[in-house]
């Protein structure tokens, strides 16, 4: 497997694999070799269970297999090295991750799993790896303006709803955005009922 890292004098010559070491007891490794002085350097404390699949974004390495730990803390199926600590990607997936593949702003996970961050997911699911966009409501007089950052947002779509209602009950903005490359914002008339707005990804 080859990687593209970006910051060539800090990831210089590296390359990521996993490794399965046993006769009937499966132990994972994750470790980088840099081969300038062939010396094995591990990643944390690795995992507590296989690694089946790596792949990269930018800086971070992703990780997924059959463990449930990544650097000694919880991490189900799936984890993010940083460059200095395993994280958890959220609460995982609830069956083992075979295969992984990132694909500009998202990462897609396959597997013998049915949930995916606690939501149904049939053995592929897709994660969104930029912090996801705030939205930001400010009331004057008669108009409500609903903006949101420029930046990594043309997927998404602004919806909202008169309650906290299950997902197939949001509506779909049809008022104009207006993009001025920093924020985007709609202004749409003040009621005296509740409303609601969210950014959604289809």
């Amino acid at each position: 497997m080859t990687t593209k890292p970006t910051d060539h004098s800090r990831y210089h010559a590296k390359l990521y694999c996993a490794a399965a070491l046993g006769i009937g007891v499966s132990l994972a490794q994750v470790a980088g070799a840099t081969f300038s002085d062939a010396n094995w350097t591990p990643l944390g404390s690795g995992m507590n269970g296989i690694v089946l699949a790596l792949a990269t974004s930018g800086n971070d390495l992703y990780a997924g297999g059959d463990f449930t730990k990544a650097g000694g803390n919880p991490a189900s199926r799936i984890a993010k090295w940083n460059g200095t600590n395993w994280m958890a990607l959220g609460s995982g997936m609830n069956g083992t991750v075979r295969a992984l593949a990132v694909s500009g702003s998202d990462l897609y996970v396959g597997g013998s799993f049915t949930t995916a961050g606690g939501k149904a997911a049939a053995y592929i699911a897709r994660a969104y790896l930029p912090d996801l966009p705030e939205l930001s409501m400010i009331c004057s007089g008669s108009e409500i303006t609903v903006s949101w950052p420029s930046v990594d947002t043309s997927g998404f779509a602004l919806e909202h709803a008169g309650s906290l209602p299950a997902l197939a009950s949001w509506s779909t903005n049809t008022a104009s955005v207006t993009d001025d490359g920093t924020n985007k914002w709609v202004t749409l008339p003040a009621t005296n009922n509740s409303r609601f707005f969210r950014l959604r990804r289809p």
